[in-house]
């Protein structure tokens, strides 16, 4: 099994603003773990003024957490995009093709 030298607890942040219309998204995000058997994403994003979404406030806020652990060896050929999900199994790049996104 291939490891790559990543000792101890890292930490990656990821800071954005966009303007969309008349509207600020502004998002906040943190990556830790120790990337060869656990890692912890936390997110957090506010929208700001703009219009309304249908069925949404002018302006939002949300937190989003996920974590993700190595279960043992892959099993078969790995593939780009998979992932596991409460039990579900999928691709996020097959994903996009469906909806009709670009795919990366």
């Amino acid at each position: 099994m291939m490891r790559r030298a990543c000792r101890g607890r890292r930490h990656h942040r990821v800071d954005s603003v966009c303007k969309i219309a008349n509207s600020t998204v502004t998002t906040h995000a943190v990556v830790s773990g120790d990337f060869n058997s656990a890692y912890t994403v936390k997110v957090t994003s506010k929208r700001e003024g703009g219009a309304p979404a249908p069925g949404h406030a002018c302006g939002w806020h949300l937190e989003f957490d996920a974590r993700g652990k190595m279960d043992g060896p892959l099993q078969g050929r790995p593939e780009a995009g998979r992932h596991v999900m409460g039990g579900r199994k999928f691709n996020v790049h097959h994903m996009q093709k469906m909806q009709g996104a670009p795919a990366r």
